[in-house]
């Protein structure tokens, strides 16, 4: 029996359901990251390089946040349900202020109603800002056009503030 769309089978007694874009993209995307060759970029998959560091971008936590115990910040990624894998994993920060961010940046977030970071944020931004390459997952949260980001080739968060800033 062919698989149908949810709307079809609201319609009808039958449970069998085609999974939905979102799922069956989820599920490639899954895949895809099983691949070690899927984390690194495709010129270093051509000339089959590998990066020796990451990009070095002068920021570093708080010292209050990197003086906390490791039991905390495992305590802030439970709190939020962030998982993470990866060596020396930058400490997540739950404030844009402790972030480093310019003035500019958190006074244009506090304008958009954004007043603390989202969970990926939480512990995203600060991997971007020590230069690290991510991948995150967020299935539940929903942006609604608004976006954090760095400029490409920051040096940081006070490079680039009023390019940030505009694109938000």
């Amino acid at each position: 029996m062919p698989k149908r769309t949810r709307d079809e089978a609201a319609n009808s007694e039958d449970d069998e359901v085609a999974p939905c874009a979102d799922v069956r993209q989820e599920t490639y995307l899954g895949k895809e990251m099983e691949d070690s060759k899927s984390r690194v970029a495709v010129k270093e998959q051509a000339s089959d390089r590998k990066r020796a560091s990451s990009m070095q971008t002068g920021w570093t936590p708080p010292t209050h946040i990197r003086t906390m115990r490791q039991s905390k910040h495992e305590a802030i990624r439970n709190k939020w349900r962030i998982v993470v894998d990866g060596d020396d994993v930058p400490p997540p920060i739950e404030k844009f202020k402790h972030m480093r961010f310019p003035a500019v940046i958190r006074d244009h977030l506090a304008a958009k109603g954004i007043e603390r970071p989202t969970p990926l944020q939480i512990q995203g931004l600060p991997i971007v800002l020590s230069g690290v390459d991510l991948l995150g997952n967020a299935p539940q949260q929903c942006w609604e056009g608004s976006a954090v980001c760095a400029p490409d080739g920051a040096a940081g968060p006070g490079a680039g503030a009023k390019e940030a800033a505009g694109s938000l």
